[in-house]
């Protein structure tokens, strides 16, 4: 393996000439090309590997979403960046289906690195060559049919408001995940991350989620496939339910070390490699399934042996890919074996593996069993009875 690689295409040879000034320091361990003809940048991506594709999007004759397009056919385990000085709706939605994520002009050499580099450990979490390309192509995560139905409904009527859109808008990982995705790209020019669905919408605003939605036809409803066990409707209720409960925790336990609205959405979209998955590989998911039952075995355990790779790990990757903030990544990556990412004190993904495991519990689903060594790490084992009576809606 040789040193990571990176193109940055840009007809403008002084920003070229910037961003290698600004990425000196980076010569070292990092492989990379600098290229202001567009189409030369085409016949490198038909011809030479790279990790990371960076492009401007206003070019003469091959435009920024050509140069996406090739890479996500020709390329998809790259990841995609665009870096822009225009942020109109118009380019936003020419290249949300293509981009992984956005850095506004002049982005600083700091971000930039920071960007880089985290865009480089990104494959770390995902070994699986196949998923990494599968999970590269995607320009969105699946949605419930009766969640987009309600949602396209309520765009096309006159009454909609940010709260209404953002309620339907919650109940599903694909929806979140993507609009959530998009609100904290630069091209919004954001000082912090935005966590929370309903100030998301209201960022965007309701007619950009219109053109989303029934303009660029950017989600897509889940394909009808037949598994025994799982219901993606079920699971987005599951979803939810982990989510009410994991911000539940943080408030009866006064854990200030976890943000609420990241706990929240961690449980919103935790399971989202598992659609992943199960829409792209049903055959194999039944092997899971039937793997699962025979062995006792937790689904993320049966995943590592049919993928080598479990759901968490593909839906943290994705995330990461997506640029999402970092303890969420990490929370739905390692929800499963949070001692993975446990420190001296309960962090998110300690909460979110508590209330996914009871949640679990509760609907007589043991393939997420709480782990026994979080719980005696933390002195948990006379709040499990406390933290259920929270799911049951019981007073203590």
């Amino acid at each position: 393996m040789g040193r990571p690689r990176i193109i940055f295409v840009d007809d403008e040879v002084n920003v070229l000439n910037a961003l290698k000034r600004s990425l000196f320091s980076l010569r070292k361990t990092l492989d990379m090309v600098f290229e202001n003809v567009p189409e030369k940048a085409v016949q490198k991506l038909k011809t030479e590997h790279f990790d990371i594709i960076a492009t401007d999007m206003r070019m003469p004759k091959v435009d920024g979403s050509a140069i996406l397009r090739v890479a996500s056919e020709l390329q998809p385990q790259a990841l995609r960046i665009v870096i822009s000085g225009y942020s109109e709706e118009e380019t936003i939605l020419k290249t949300v289906g293509l981009a992984h994520q956005f850095l506004a002009k002049p982005v600083s050499p700091e971000e930039l690195k920071k960007v880089i580099k985290r865009g480089f450990a990104i494959k770390d979490i995902v070994e699986n060559e196949d998923i990494r390309k599968l999970v590269g192509k995607l320009e969105t995560i699946p949605s419930v049919p009766k969640v987009y139905n309600e949602l396209v409904k309520a765009l096309n009527s006159n009454k909609a408001t940010p709260k209404m859109l953002a309620q339907i808008i919650m109940q599903d990982v694909g929806l979140s995940s993507k609009i959530l995705q998009l609100v904290n790209s630069a091209f919004f020019g954001l000082l912090r991350k935005v966590r929370s669905i309903e100030e998301a919408v209201v960022f965007l605003g309701i007619d950009t989620i219109r053109s989303l939605v029934l303009g660029v036809n950017l989600f897509k409803t889940m394909q009808n496939v037949s598994i025994n066990g799982f219901s993606l409707s079920k699971r987005i209720v599951h979803c939810l339910n982990v989510a009410s409960l994991a911000r539940q925790i943080v408030l009866k336990e006064n854990l200030e070390n976890v943000e609420l609205d990241d706990v929240f959405l961690a449980g919103l979209v935790h399971d989202c490699g598992l659609v992943i998955l199960i829409e792209n590989f049903p055959d194999l998911y039944r092997k899971v399934l039937k793997l699962s039952e025979e062995k006792k075995l937790p689904l993320f355990k049966s995943e590592r042996y049919i993928f080598g790779v479990s759901h968490a790990e593909v839906g943290g990757y994705l995330l990461a890919m997506w640029g999402l903030p970092e303890n969420i990544v990490r929370a739905v990556c390692f929800h499963h074996e949070p001692l993975k990412d446990c420190f001296n004190y309960i962090n998110c993904t300690v909460v979110l593996h508590i209330a996914d495991a009871l949640v679990e519990k509760l609907d007589g689903d043991f393939s997420s069993s709480l782990n026994k060594e979080v719980i005696q790490k933390f002195s948990l084992q006379d709040k499990i009875k406390e933290f259920l009576g929270l799911l049951k809606g019981e007073d203590e």
